[in-house]
């Protein structure tokens, strides 16, 4: 048990902390439970049919037959060839490439195979070679990198998955399960599933009623957590939009990038550089999305983020994008998205971007530069700015309209005025240079994020937006 305890604790992901938490709650618990009776499913046990294997312990180690079935089998389900007889029947062929038959399987064949013991047994007339090559078939695919089931499962089956490994290769956690996923259980728009409410839906129905792709995105985002996932049907109809309105956008864009092929030589403007920019930040933060199996928030910076990204700048510059930003962003979505909507990215890849290679041979994109924390700040307060100038524009209307209703702001207003300090007044100054880590145990002042820490010292508030870029921005009218 010690050994299990370990191996979960330090070495092994649960994806979620309740996931790791249910195990070793378990774990704790799983000496009382028995390991055999007398009644029920389950399968006998070799040297006295009496007892029967505990059925949730069952089963938990059959992956490490997978790795050599092909071998052995040859893709016949019951393990006899077409045509053949029954194994132990006169004329039985056995199915498999390496044509090894049911009793040449003895237990010390199967202990070298799968690395229980170093040395070939003995009496054994299969060949070294025919032998070597089903232990290599183990060595190289065994372990079990993940393993995806119901929460229920936590306190039984997968926990003694855990045990069984533990037992059957005992001082070799090189073979023991790599990682758990545990998610909930199937809602359809928050309302449990039934026939009676006519909510009942299938993978085919679903498949049917909104293409594959979509039922895919669709799942992604019901949730990660142990928490019971909601199949929206709304979001589903307003994915088959989503996709349709990117993939019109995306077919004229490159209309109009082959019609002007002298646009992609001008220079890149900062708008452009922020694009190219903010797009690396997703890429960054889809992929350890990725690692965690966490495919809501996949979904977040590979596909809604990108898409208000990609939104926000075309309004930004007017319509008037750089078409080597474009040409990299449909690619890079295409990419990032493939693993969850495989059809519409390959579509991207293939029919609207006209590259033949094979989409699912592509790596994941490797940005050319690293993220720039900097440019990132700028634009966020350039953003900021740009939502502040809005809202003095409304409230400006809104208090002339109390007076005048026929007050039209565009032959009223015709320009703004913005002040920027050229240069931080001295106590400001003062504050940048001043490092509190000898006092604070914490710096003041984060220069690389362009960041001030939030804290009170001597009744004086900081706020996070201290360090501004324009530090004196007002719109000066006379109204």
């Amino acid at each position: 048990m010690d050994f299990v305890i370990h191996h979960n604790t330090l070495d092994f992901p649960g994806y979620s902390s309740a996931t790791r938490n249910g195990l070793l709650r378990t774990i704790d618990w799983m000496k009382g439970w028995a390991c055999s009776r007398t009644f029920g499913l389950g399968t006998k046990l070799p040297w006295d049919d009496k007892w029967l294997i505990e059925s949730l312990s069952d089963s938990t180690i059959y992956m490490a037959y997978y790795t050599i079935a092909h071998l052995l089998q040859g893709g016949s389900l019951n393990g006899t060839k077409p045509g053949s007889a029954a194994p132990g029947q006169e004329g039985y062929i056995p199915p498999g490439p390496l044509r090894i038959s049911p009793s040449q399987l003895t237990d010390d064949v199967f202990d070298y195979i799968f690395d229980r013991r170093d040395s070939i047994p003995e009496g054994t007339d299969l060949p070294k070679a025919t032998l070597n090559e089903l232990r290599n078939e183990f060595l190289f695919w065994y372990p079990v990198d993940i393993r995806c089931s119901g929460k229920d499962l936590i306190q039984n089956h997968l926990t003694m998955s855990l045990f069984n490994h533990a037992a059957i290769w005992k001082g070799k956690p090189q073979y023991w399960p790599k990682s758990f996923f545990a998610n909930g259980h199937v809602l359809v728009d928050n309302i449990k599933m039934s026939k009676s409410l006519g909510n009942f839906m299938t993978v085919e129905d679903a498949i049917h009623e909104y293409s594959a792709d979509v039922v895919r995105l669709t799942c992604a985002d019901a949730g990660d957590t142990l928490e019971d996932a909601n199949f929206s049907t709304e979001l589903a109809n307003q994915t088959i939009l989503r996709m349709t309105t990117l993939e019109a956008w995306a077919q004229e864009a490159m209309q109009r990038i082959a019609s002007q092929p002298e646009l992609a030589q001008r220079e890149k403007t900062f708008l452009d550089q922020v694009f190219d920019n903010e797009l690396i930040d997703m890429i960054n933060k889809g992929f350890n999305a990725y690692e965690r199996c966490a495919y809501r928030e996949v979904l977040k910076y590979c596909w809604y983020d990108m898409e208000n990204l990609r939104k926000n700048y075309c309004n930004l510059v007017n319509e008037d994008w750089h078409p080597t930003c474009i040409l990299n962003f449909l690619r890079v979505q295409a990419l990032v998205l493939s693993p969850i909507a495989p059809h519409f990215s390959e579509f991207l890849w293939g029919k609207v971007l006209k590259d033949r290679t094979a989409l699912t041979k592509q790596k994941w994109p490797t940005p050319v530069a690293d993220f720039d924390k900097v440019l990132h700040r700028k634009f966020e307060v350039l953003e900021k700015d740009l939502r502040e100038f809005r809202l003095a524009k409304e409230n400006a209307i809104k208090e002339r309209k109390k007076k005048d209703k026929e007050f039209d702001f565009a032959k009223n207003i015709t320009k703004a005025v913005i002040y920027v300090a050229k240069d931080y007044k001295e106590w400001q100054k003062a504050l940048l240079r001043y490092d509190t880590a000898s006092i604070l145990g914490f710096r003041f002042f984060d220069y690389e994020n362009c960041n001030c820490n939030f804290f009170k010292l001597a009744n004086i508030h900081l706020e996070q937006d201290f360090l501004h870029w324009f530090l004196a921005t007002k719109i000066l009218a006379t109204l």
